[in-house]
């Protein structure tokens, strides 16, 4: 099966993700933003390109490597540690190596179009505006409540291969990490995991870094 997603022409590089939707209480969008020397190391990690991965005839061929307007992506959302753990715990979960990967926002913005979709049938469409039937935050957690992505995560195993394998090369090849000791011990576990249960996906990614 060929693992790409559809993209939405619609969204473009500048493009604020809200484009179409009424106001709503959405806070400050650093707000769960991986903290700036984290972000930096990331990028750094990750070459400061973008670690979209490119699929021909259903085969992994590399990444874009897009170097522009480039972002920090949490794999597993920010919103789900949110629902899931309390506010301290969400927080140490959330910012770690192997969850971030590098992403141009083009890209970045498809990864959460599948929310955005989501999130408009909560909505009656009344004549020149719109009548909210619920807040985001009801709406994340009746998507979680029900097992469900709220973001489109057709890529998740690629992007924590990814991230695994550079965090693991990078904590290697430099005198910096700047996440929680604990993180380090992690790391090497899930490298190892990783090359036990999927030389092949290694083996090819290993060839596109």
């Amino acid at each position: 099966m060929d693992p790409r997603i559809e993209i939405n022409p619609i969204l473009e590089p500048t493009t604020n993700i809200f484009y179409d939707l009424p106001p709503f209480e959405i806070r400050d969008p650093y707000e769960f933003a991986f903290p700036t020397e984290q972000r930096l190391w990331i990028r750094e990690r990750d070459g400061n390109y973008s670690n979209m991965p490119i699929f021909e005839n259903g085969k992994f061929v590399g990444f874009d490597k897009t170097r522009v307007d480039l972002n920090v992506h949490h794999i597993t959302p920010q919103y789900w540690y949110k629902m899931n753990f309390s506010s301290s715990k969400a927080g140490k979960m959330m910012h770690n190596p192997i969850n971030g990967i590098s992403l141009d926002i083009k890209n970045h913005n498809n990864i959460h179009c599948n929310w955005l979709d989501q999130y408009k049938t909560d909505y009656y469409v009344m004549p020149g505006s719109y009548k909210r039937k619920v807040t985001f935050e009801q709406h994340v957690q009746k998507q979680v409540d029900q097992g469900l992505p709220f973001w489109v995560n057709s890529y998740d195993g690629y992007f924590v291969a990814t991230a695994t394998i550079k965090t693991y090369e990078f904590m290697h090849a430099t005198n910096t990490f700047p996440f929680p000791d604990g993180w380090v011990d992690t790391v090497e576990t899930e490298y190892a995991k990783l090359l036990a249960m999927s030389p092949s996906l290694v083996e090819s990614l290993y060839r596109a870094i």
